[in-house]
């Protein structure tokens, strides 16, 4: 590689190659390389957004001139079946092979040095991930931004409840997308993108229309959305592209670039601590590394912004972390492509609250202490533990669901429902269960994963119960800080799901996946139990059938019970750190 004192000047740029994969179909791929002698490693970028050098390199946090200009070669393609590429596109099902293929093809031409290096976030970390299941001999290294390690937990679903704010948001917009692009190119794919444009110009409208099925069956280019929607249980159809089933075939090391508010943050935290333990090579395992930003999810631009949902996180969250981040991702592939041990810190988070940037030496923080926070009655939340209590509940209507505030989202005008939100707005609501600790004493750090153990009943043969965990200020506002849900017929598992027991009290746990956030002193800690989050997430009508084909006559009103005595207590373990 091209060292900074002989930088390249003169760079060639190929706009269209079409890269040949194993089945024949042709992939149009762009390259920017530079003019110099020798063989140079290259930096791969997979879309289906449309692929750009310039628009997708490193998702935003490296230029890719200056990349070409210091000895890499840049490489962005069009995944199967969009942009310029030939085939038909399926979401996930053709990246390992595609990936693999073209990871081959990269390193036998005459400008290349043999290995090759992937970049990107959203769906290129998707691209990353699943190429690497395959284990490309002349794959080095992988920095992916927001990415998944299972595409049924934690993407598609969550708790076993759909991640439908998100889901039907991209999916529409990106059928839509193809549709447009279909259209051009002479296909007859007009009636889709008719059905499609009211939904894209009225996404909020969308949001409403039941049931969830009708879409997909009506809109060809939706058949992978289809497709999540008929397969609500982790089966086959998602295990057979599951990361995380598959670290041990990756012999790279990779940086996971994460958000604490960001729609993917439990899979990019499971593919660091899963390839960590389980890669296949003891460099791999030896040279992950994990960055967490304050930031959310954005695909196109990396999310840098002092101000996140209702919180500022002052100048430490600005652009000068970009830079760094940058800076970070450059050090890491150019020390795997010449196979050395990566110099940067194992874990970087920034911690809300103190507002700053940390490195730390594992994820999870070995000192972090679980330390149960019981609901009492009164409305209390407490470390003591409680004793004969009465429970407390609530009706669970789906035809009024409680409204999403905040949390890590991917919603339409997601800049106003993204993120640490002040949740007063819904807990005057007869649905929703507020239960707050006395002031702090101290300031209090809480880092880690974070879950909530309930004992439950309801009167429907299925339901939904959700949980947010909450930063309380002196001014009163409750800033949501992490949150999360289960279908209750999962309760058992997300491959094994049973209906309920009417009345039955079961103890269920439910994933906030993680934070790092400072109480500071005088501040409380707050928990809502609930329903409903929706539009993030579907809403159970509570009739124990098929989700994906009920509409509002299905919906059954389910009475809740929360019950937080001595023989069934309810908490949230939270990970304090020692001051």
């Amino acid at each position: 590689m091209t060292t900074a004192a002989t930088t390249v000047t003169s760079l060639t740029v190929e706009t269209d190659v079409l890269v040949p994969m194993a089945d024949g179909v042709r992939l149009s791929t762009q390259i920017l390389r530079p003019n110099a002698p020798g063989g140079h490693p290259a930096i791969l970028m997979r879309t289906q957004y449309g692929k750009s050098v310039s628009g997708v390199s490193g998702a935003g946090y490296l230029d890719p001139f200056e990349l070409a200009r210091s000895g890499w070669v840049v490489v962005a393609q069009d995944c199967r079946g969009t942009g310029r590429s030939a085939g038909r596109f399926r979401q996930f099902h053709d990246e390992a092979a595609d990936g693999a293929a073209t990871i081959a093809w990269l390193a036998d031409q005459d400008w290349s040095d043999g290995t090759v290096v992937m970049i990107g976030g959203s769906y290129l970390a998707t691209t990353q991930s699943l190429a690497a299941t395959r284990t490309p001999p002349a794959l080095r290294a992988l920095a992916a931004s927001w990415g998944a390690s299972d595409f049924y937990d934690g993407f598609a679903y969550r708790g076993g409840a759909f991640e439908f704010g998100f889901a039907l948001r991209w999916s529409a917009e990106a059928a839509f997308n193809d549709a447009s692009r279909r259209v051009v190119r002479g296909e007859d794919v007009g009636r889709d993108r008719e059905q499609l444009a009211p939904i894209v110009a009225d996404m909020w409208g969308a949001y409403e229309q039941l049931p969830l099925k009708a879409l997909p069956d009506r809109v060809a280019l939706m058949a992978s959305y289809g497709e999540w929607l008929a397969h609500p249980t982790r089966d086959e159809y998602w295990r057979a592209i599951s990361v995380r089933d598959r670290f041990e075939a990756f012999e790279v090391p990779t940086l996971q670039i994460a958000g604490w508010s960001d729609v993917r943050l439990k899979g990019s935290l499971e593919n660091f601590v899963g390839l960590r333990d389980r890669a296949g090579t003891r460099y791999a395992r030896e040279n992950q590394r994990l960055i967490v930003t304050p930031w959310g999810h954005n695909p196109e631009h990396p999310p840098v912004s002092e101000v996140v949902g209702d919180l500022w996180f002052g100048r430490e969250a600005g652009a000068l972390a970009a830079s760094d981040i940058g800076k970070r991702i450059t050090t890491f592939l150019g020390a795997a492509v010449r196979g050395e041990p990566v110099d940067l810190p194992p874990v970087r988070i920034f911690v809300m609250g103190a507002n700053v940037w940390r490195d730390e030496e594992d994820w999870p923080l070995a000192r972090a202490v679980d330390t149960r926070f019981h609901l009492r009655t009164g409305s209390r939340l407490s470390i003591e533990a409680p004793g004969a209590e009465d429970c407390d509940g609530f009706r669970y209507d789906p035809s009024d669901p409680v409204p999403t505030v905040g949390g890590n989202t991917l919603l339409r005008d997601g800049g106003r429902f993204l993120g640490p939100r002040d949740r007063r707005r819904v807990q005057g609501r007869p649905d929703v269960l507020v239960y707050t600790s006395e002031p702090l004493e101290q300031d209090t750090e809480v880092t880690g994963f974070v879950t909530a153990t309930l004992h439950v009943s309801t009167s429907a043969t299925d339901t939904d119960f959700t949980v947010a965990l909450l930063d309380v200020h002196p001014d009163g506002r409750a800033i949501g800080i992490a949150d999360g849900i289960l279908r209750l017929r999962y309760r058992d598992g997300l491959d094994t799901p049973a209906p309920a027991t009417p009345g039955v009290v079961y103890r269920i746990e439910i994933d906030l996946v993680a934070t790092s956030n400072v109480f500071r002193a005088g501040h409380r800690i707050g928990v809502e139990v609930s329903s409903s989050n929706f539009p993030r997430f579907d809403r159970n009508p509570n009739h124990g059938g098929v989700i994906a084909e009920a509409d509002r006559s299905d919906f059954v009103v389910a009475e809740q019970s929360v019950f937080h005595d001595a023989d069934r207590p309810s908490w949230i373990a939270l990970p304090i750190v020692p001051t």
